[in-house]
């Protein structure tokens, strides 16, 4: 039998899995985290870990300390909090797109859509479900209404700081049942979609914001 050859790692794998682990808390936050090791598990030099370190602190993700090592970053309230805002932000654009430019056939079919997804989520929410899956369809759930808005470029502008709050969402899974709260968020979208009303849908949204924005502060405080 031939054996196969072990995986030969390249910076740009070292990158992407760090990257993973740190965004879904395998490696948590304030952790040291060994140059060393990492080239020992990956099987690389330690140039192309400092590379791949190098760019995780450019995207906020590893503070460098001289003489001390390297760490997975802590999040940061206010700037979960300014993350918040814009996706808020974006999000009311977006809405306010659909209400204008598409028919009310194609809302009636856009809403049909995101009440299939909201239930696929359900499913995932309960206890004993994936929530891996689960977070993935919340994701295509506020996707497809930037899709549906013909503005989901935006998303991917904005993606590597998005990242940041998709860490949060697995922060809040580890420390409540954020699940319960996501459903209603999404429950009330579709609900503001079918009121047709912007400035309805503006006051909720702002109400959702406002709720996360304290939540998040709540949870960092007590367990960041």
């Amino acid at each position: 039998m031939i054996s196969k050859s072990p995986k030969v790692y390249t910076g740009e794998d070292v990158f992407d899995k760090v990257l993973e682990d740190i965004v879904h808390l395998l490696l948590e936050p304030g952790m040291l985290i060994s140059e060393n090791k990492m080239g020992r598990d990956f099987q690389v030099s330690r140039s192309v870990i400092r590379s791949a370190f190098g760019r995780l602190r450019q995207m906020g993700f590893i503070d460098i300390l001289p003489q001390r090592g390297s760490y997975v970053s802590k999040i940061d309230a206010n700037y979960i909090e300014d993350l918040l805002f814009l996706q808020s932000a974006i999000e009311k654009e977006a809405v306010n797109d659909i209400l204008w430019n598409l028919s009310e056939q194609e809302q009636k079919v856009m809403i049909g859509e995101l009440e299939a997804q909201l239930s696929q989520q359900k499913i995932f929410a309960q206890e004993g479900g994936s929530y891996p899956e689960f977070m993935r369809l919340h994701r295509e759930f506020h996707r497809k209404i930037m899709e549906k808005a013909k503005r989901q470029r935006v998303m991917d502008i904005v993606g590597d700081n998005l990242l940041h709050l998709e860490r949060y969402r697995h922060f809040e899974i580890a420390h409540t049942h954020i699940t319960e709260y996501l459903l209603r968020e999404n429950a009330e979208m579709i609900e503001v979609l079918q009121s047709r009303d912007f400035a309805f849908a503006v006051k909720k949204m702002n109400e959702h914001r406002d709720r996360e924005v304290h939540l998040s502060r709540k949870l960092i405080e007590q367990y960041g």
